[in-house]
């Protein structure tokens, strides 16, 4: 057994030798964080990331001008490996800062490059679409739990995996892999079989949608007042959670396993059981871990193209219609005139200048639009 204070120099003299870890989210993750994103954008934000997409970028590659798609691009063929993961040692309770630790870059390095390359407006287009790829990418490997985590076993990369998940439907027969495909695929019914030739749109947008309906205006509020540093953070807590089964807390760190403080290299690796029991315990923090970075990817983007965010809390933002303004003095009358109203809502309720669902809650106040209720018979 390795004593406590050794392990983070064991990091630093280990992790230049280690192999790559595998890839992050599985393209399924990756597409359900971008579209997620994309739908969380208001509508003046999407024309504007619309033109960036539509750039020809064949020349780095990247020829789709789906957004949620090209987010997979970094993993096809997989590059700039380190740029992939955060390692920590073993004994770190909290992340606090962006460091690398003995990598020269990592996500924190990652993301701030090409947040910058896509908020740039001189850089062309093509360049922007790029860049905007690996930020959408990185927005999702970020959140991935077993992204942020230890040099020594790669992520997981050196635990083994049985049960439903090493299944040919899924093929995940290492912890890590369970967490980029097989608890993402899993509860959608999506098998191996079905990503020949990656996933179906269709699919994507549907399994989104419901992600998307789960995501309150409160969690808006909160997820996107957060930085990289407190998403690694939060990534952390998952991996080292009970139901995940990565490590072993014990005297102030998450070990290997009980009495083996890390895995070395010639060691017998250690096997996690990832049944349907384990599937059904963690589906709610992988759920929760695409809408945040979703909600958050939105949030840069919002940030970079220079809109506000805007503030509903209906799941697809609409888009607003200029009319006349609101007279004040109706909100004191007994009906509205309907020329007074840009839009009339029969279903649904007014919200600003527009209708949004009567199960959201309206923050931007009273607009143009009308209830039906309200309009003078």
């Amino acid at each position: 057994m390795r004593y406590l204070f050794l392990r983070a120099a064991l990091v630093v003299l280990t992790v230049s030798s280690l192999p790559l870890r595998a890839l992050a989210w599985g393209d399924v993750g990756h597409e359900l964080v971008c579209q997620i994103a994309y739908k969380e954008l208001t509508p003046a934000t999407r024309t504007k990331l619309g033109k960036i997409m539509s750039a020809d970028a064949s020349a780095h590659g990247l020829k789709t001008k789906t957004f949620a798609v090209a987010c997979t691009h970094p993993d096809h063929p997989h590059v700039r490996g380190d740029d992939h993961f955060i390692n920590v040692p073993r004994n770190t309770a909290h992340i606090t800062t962006e460091d690398c630790g003995a990598n020269a870059t990592c996500l924190f390095s990652a993301i701030k490059e090409d947040l910058a390359k896509f908020s740039d407006s001189s850089v062309s287009n093509a360049d922007r679409k790029l860049a905007l790829s690996f930020l959408g990418h990185w927005a999702g490997d970020i959140h991935q739990p077993l992204h942020v985590s230890f040099a020594d076993d790669r992520g997981g990369n050196e635990i083994t995996a049985t049960g439903k998940c090493a299944s040919p439907d899924y093929g995940s027969v290492k912890l890590h892999a369970v967490w980029d495909v097989c608890l993402v695929d899993q509860p959608r019914g999506i098998v191996k079989a079905d990503l020949t030739n990656g996933p179906k749109i269709a699919t994507i947008r549907t399994e989104a949608q419901k992600l998307q309906q789960g995501i309150t205006a409160a969690n808006r509020t909160d997820w996107g007042s957060t930085g990289p540093v407190q998403w690694a953070d939060e990534s952390l807590q998952a991996a080292e959670q009970t139901t995940t089964d990565y490590c072993t807390k014990e005297n102030g760190a998450c070990d290997y396993e009980h009495g083996n403080e890390e895995w070395a290299t010639g060691e017998t690796k250690r096997s996690v059981t990832a049944d349907q029991a384990y599937i059904d315990a963690n589906k709610a923090t992988v759920d929760g871990r695409l809408q945040r970075a979703g909600v958050r990817l939105a949030k840069l983007i919002e940030d970079a193209l220079g809109s506000e965010h805007a503030n509903l809390s209906a799941p697809d933002r609409p888009d607003t219609v200029a009319g006349p303004a609101f007279d004040e003095a109706r909100s004191a009358a007994s009906c509205t005139p309907r020329a007074q109203c840009c839009k009339v809502c029969v279903k649904g309720q007014a919200c600003g200048a527009t209708c949004i669902s009567a199960s959201y809650t309206c923050h931007v106040g009273r607009g143009c639009a009308c209830n039906a209720s309200e309009i003078c018979q």
